[in-house]
């Protein structure tokens, strides 16, 4: 049953009127039609409904003529619409009653099967081995004749004769015919397929060889003749046929050998850049002639020349090609720019600095500067400083920029009058260099320079006289051992022994001062500020004993002691030798490697803090440089005196701890009172040498100096 709802059945069914319709109406003289249909304000072309119902019914029904029509038939397997439930009666009822049992029945009694003449002899013709058809029905298209003659002269069709039927446009069969058809044709492509395939295969490489040879001998002529750019393309233009025709064949056939295209593909880029380069020849040489300075189309053919050259070189060029090239060069070798070119080599090798000259001044003309002309350029600046460079370096006499000169001046093969100074200054020892040195300073008013000089002189003296020099013991400071040996009041025997240790190291108390007292002579009375000096100085040895570890004590204790000595010796100048001999008398022969140590830390305490007496800095000085200590290096020491003799400000008494650390610095940084053999000489304010761009011009094999460097004091 099924059951309808008019619910709004006109409003949803309402079409739209057609156009001329709807005019009539609006044209009706009726009062009731008038109200109805209102004059429109503008007249409306809308299609009707039905119209557009038509429409889409009939691209439909286009498109169903369209397909190949397929039915499906729907049987429903229950009535209770539940998943896997299968009525098998229900289902026969409903094949029953669509046909479908008749429709099998038809189908079993007809030929199912339907295929066109010409298509069935394509198919089936090859069923036949070996059986030549009539090519008269071939040729023709009676394709109904050459399936009769399939038909007829197979022994397995005609026994199924009675299932074929011979149409008047297509061969029907039968599904019991259907199999043995297929069968009957798979065994004649098994049969006959390798036969046809040995056939074309040898056709096809017979014809691939032909080929091959051709195109592989375009490019062997080619490569031999190596300048024919057309040649080559011929080459390519054929291997690319080769290629494309070999490229779906290459299951069964070799691929194409790269090894001559490869060749011929670099010879083509080759000849094309050689061909580009020739066309910027002709551009570059048009109306040039050698007596035009046109400097920018002179080094544009230079570069053209040089890239044939080099980068083209290889290039196999034509009669035309070659010609063009050797007129270029004329043409580069007879302008101005190049005859500097030819000259500017010979006058760099020579070092002649009026050839040199020349050719930086034709360059500057012509506003050509090439790198040779641009190391001539840059010589001929290094001479002319070197000339006031020369003369400003003997004037204030520093070694440091006149050995720079020199050295430059030599690599130049250059000289002049201050040059010649500078060798003369050289060749003088070294005392008489270094006094010259010192005069410079007090006429420039350098106070560094000359306080470093005077260093320097007295470096020299004792270098050269030191050696003569009396030991600590026999220059006059010290007592006489059998005097220093009288004070202590022993017997005969004692006072031997006692004086033959007054040198050496030892353990026990001193029985007087080592140096006699300010005032004191042998024979006369001591004063009794004679006799608190002696007690002042043997009271210092125990605190040098305690600081040097030969009398045991806390480190609290020996530090203090050690304060105590310096401390003494920068309040007392007259008594300060006595503390240096007692320093050096511990240190001679003493047997512990710990003890000497300390010795030495105290010595450069005490010389980092006082100056001995007068007349004593020889002697202490001579004994540093023949006994440096642990370090090795006497140079600390004697710093350490030279800025107490020479520095600006006084000494002031100074803790250990900082006493120590100006020492440290001394042993290695140095100090600007340190006399190194490569110390810098010069003034203390050196002038820089002219800064110069680093260059790489090299003659004879070596670099140009820059220019030296004033070292650091």
């Amino acid at each position: 049953e099924v059951r309808y709802n008019a619910t709004d059945f006109v409003k949803k069914n309402k079409d739209t009127m057609w156009a001329n319709l709807f005019t009539a109406m609006t044209s009706s003289t009726d009062a009731l039609i008038q109200v109805m249909f209102p004059p429109a304000p503008y007249v409306t072309n809308t299609r009707a409904m039905s119209a557009l119902f038509r429409s889409n019914v009939n691209d439909l029904l286009a498109l169903v003529k369209g397909t190949e029509s397929r039915y499906v038939r729907c049987i429903k397997p229950n009535t209770h619409m539940r998943a896997k439930d299968w009525d098998a009666k229900l289902i026969v009822e409903q094949l029953r009653h669509q046909g479908v049992y008749e429709t099998v029945e038809i189908r079993k009694g007809g030929f199912p099967f339907r295929i066109k003449h010409k298509k069935f002899a394509f198919e089936f013709g090859g069923i036949n081995i070996k059986h030549v058809y009539n090519q008269e029905h071939v040729a023709e298209g009676k394709w109904d004749e050459v399936c009769a003659e399939i038909l007829n002269i197979n022994p397995r069709l005609q026994e199924l004769s009675d299932d074929i039927r011979l149409g008047k446009t297509m061969v029907l069969f039968r599904v019991n015919v259907h199999k043995p058809l297929i069968m009957l044709r798979n065994l004649a492509i098994e049969l006959r397929l390798p036969e046809v395939q040995g056939f074309f295969r040898g056709a096809m490489g017979r014809t691939y060889a032909t080929k091959l040879r051709e195109s592989l001998k375009i490019f062997e002529e080619a490569l031999e003749i190596a300048n024919d750019i057309e040649l080559v393309r011929e080459g390519f233009r054929v291997a690319e046929e080769v290629k494309a025709w070999l490229e779906p064949n290459l299951t069964f056939l070799p691929a194409y050998p790269m090894f001559l295209y490869n060749k011929g593909k670099h010879l083509e880029s080759r000849l094309m850049a050689f061909e580009d380069l020739e066309t910027e020849m002709h551009e570059a040489s048009d109306n040039f002639t050698p007596d035009m300075v046109d400097v920018k189309r002179y080094k544009w053919l230079i570069d053209l020349c040089k890239r044939a050259d080099t980068e083209l070189s290889d290039v196999k060029r034509t009669i035309a090609q070659q010609e063009l090239y050797e007129f270029c060069q004329e043409l580069v070798a007879d302008s101005p720019p190049g005859r500097l070119d030819a000259d500017a080599p010979g006058a760099l090798s020579s070092l002649d600095r009026e050839r040199m000259q020349d050719i930086a001044d034709r360059a500057d003309q012509f506003d050509y500067h090439t790198e040779t002309v641009n190391k001539i350029t840059f010589i001929l600046e290094r001479l002319a400083y070197l000339d006031q460079e020369s003369k400003e370096a003997v004037d204030v006499l520093d070694g440091v920029r006149m050995k720079v000169v020199l050295d430059e001046a030599a690599l130049y093969k250059h000289t002049n009058a201050s040059i010649e100074e500078i060798k003369r200054l050289f060749a003088m020892e070294e005392e008489s260099f270094v006094k010259l040195e010192l005069e410079a300073a007090k006429r420039l008013g350098d106070r560094t320079r000359e306080v470093h000089r005077r260093i320097r002189l007295k470096e020299i003296f004792y270098d050269q006289e030191g050696d003569g020099f009396t030991s600590v013991w026999e220059s006059g400071h010290a007592r006489d051992p059998l005097h220093f040996a009288s004070e202590a009041g022993f017997k005969l025997c004692g006072r031997s022994e006692l004086a033959r240790g007054m040198h050496t190291w030892s353990d026990k108390p001193l029985p007087t001062s080592l140096t006699l007292m300010p005032g004191e002579m042998r024979g006369r009375e001591v004063t009794k500020e004679m006799k608190k000096n002696k007690k002042l100085c043997k009271k210092q040895f125990i605190n040098l004993q305690k600081y040097m570890g030969d009398k045991k004590c806390p480190q609290k204790v020996a530090e203090k002691a050690g304060q105590a000595v310096v401390d003494f010796g920068f309040e007392n100048p007259l008594l300060r030798n006595e503390l240096f001999l007692q320093i050096i008398k511990q240190l001679t022969n003493n047997p512990s490697e710990a003890s000497v140590k300390k010795g030495y830390e105290i010595l450069s305490l005490c010389m980092s803090q006082f100056l001995p007496s007068d007349g004593f800095e020889n002697q202490l000085v001579m004994f540093v440089r023949k006994n440096p200590g642990p370090g090795g290096d006497y140079r600390p020491y004697t710093s350490a005196l030279h800025r107490l003799q020479f520095g600006e400000e006084p000494p002031k008494p100074k803790a250990l701890k900082q006493l120590r650390k100006d020492f440290a610095q001394f042993s290695e940084e140095g100090s600007r009172f340190s006399i190194a053999i490569e110390a810098f000489t010069g003034p203390t304010n050196a002038k820089k040498p002219k800064p110069f761009p680093k260059s790489p011009l090299q003659v004879d094999g070596s670099e140009v100096p820059q220019g030296g460097k004033a070292l650091s004091i």
